[in-house]
């Protein structure tokens, strides 16, 4: 993948904004009033969502806990970035309309839209808009299409290790894959946390002695700490008593990887494929590529069905190795930074879209 140096972004979360756009095509507009259709029926209350600097699982819940609901009844069509500006739809039960008016939550704003019998679902968007700042010298190559790189949020930013623990827990390795992601080093990490995980790798196996330093913000390990303090020994256990989302992130993170090692090399060789594997149980080889990178990584046929953490199992599918760069338009450039603003279908990550123009 190109260089990243040549460039900043997020220097703000305002130099990073992203609007959904809806499968009709409508763009979801940050800092616009939206109409409500009072003629609208249906059980749901579709809402348009701005936020800024917030994640979206943390969005939800803060909005759920205003709402007395569960955060798990609110449905979203996709994931935004944290440190952006972000617009998108949610959809709530139509009863709570009435107690919109009520939410005070900084840099959170929910706006009714219409009512519809239809809950938002994963995956019901077309694509998202994007308004990002660069700050760079140099100006925009001429791009039409990018390739459909999984960018780094796919795999965690502070702590790249997502798809090492996936990997393990493919092969059926639980302790290590609970090892790595508890004690794995990166110093990019707070010394508390860096102090913690260097004090676990030294007394491994005393899970109860590191509840009592373990920072309270880790709270994804601090539950498999708990969990193997009161099941000593039930690795497999503790990766499980993780939120599903969590547990599903190491395998998607895993597939991700292997994607991106799959297309590193159509690029390289210069093959005429135009997709690749998100391998998975139901995943049969296209090409000799496929069945090269799958085995280099020790893997075997039924990986990825797991009958014992069912909820990690994966069909797999394929993606397209190459996506368009649609609408694309610099709005401002100076010697210092450059806006440019672009369409990318759903999906694609406009980070992989910037490295291409500016890297």
């Amino acid at each position: 993948m190109p260089d990243k140096q040549a460039y900043e972004i997020k220097k703000s979360p305002e130099d990073f904004i992203v609007e959904e756009i809806t499968p009709q095509a409508q763009v979801m507009k940050i800092n616009t009033p939206e109409s409500f259709d009072s003629t609208s029926k249906g059980e749901y209350l579709i809402c348009k969502l701005q936020k800024t600097n917030w994640d979206n699982q943390q969005a939800l819940k803060a909005i759920a806990k205003q709402l007395r609901m569960s955060h798990n009844k609110i449905g979203i069509a996709g994931t935004k970035d944290k440190k952006a500006v972000t617009a998108q739809r949610v959809s709530l039960p139509a009863e709570k309309i009435g107690e919109l008016k009520g939410i005070r939550i900084r840099d959170i704003e929910l706006q009714p839209i219409y009512f519809s019998d239809a809950q938002i679902m994963l995956g019901d968007l077309s694509g998202n808009k994007f308004t990002i700042k660069v700050y760079t010298e140099r100006e925009p190559r001429s791009v039409t299409k990018i390739p459909n790189y999984f960018g780094e949020q796919r795999f965690g930013k502070t702590r790249a290790i997502t798809d090492v623990v996936g990997g393990q827990i493919l092969k059926r390795n639980y302790e290590q894959a609970v090892k790595i992601y508890l004690c794995d080093i990166h110093e990019k990490e707070e010394k508390e946390s860096l102090d913690a995980r260097r004090k676990l790798v030294d007394n491994w196996g005393d899970f109860h002695g590191a509840l009592q330093y373990y920072p309270m913000h880790l709270k994804y390990e601090r539950t498999l700490l708990g969990y193997l303090d009161a099941n000593p020994g039930d690795f497999r256990g503790a990766i499980n008593s993780l939120p599903r989302r969590i547990k599903k992130m190491f395998v998607h993170a895993f597939q991700s990887r292997l994607f991106n090692e799959f297309l590193d090399i159509v690029i390289e060789r210069k093959l005429n494929y135009t997709d690749g594997p998100l391998f998975g149980s139901q995943t049969k080889f296209m090409n000799p590529l496929e069945r090269e990178v799958f085995e280099k990584h020790g893997l075997e046929k039924g990986a990825f069905e797991i009958r014992e953490l069912k909820e990690l199992s994966s069909k797999g599918h394929r993606r397209a190795l190459y996506v368009e760069l649609r609408n694309f338009n610099v709005l401002e450039s100076t010697q210092e930074y450059k806006v440019v603003q672009f369409e990318l279908p759903k999906g694609s990550y406009a980070t992989v879209a910037i490295e291409e123009l500016f890297a």
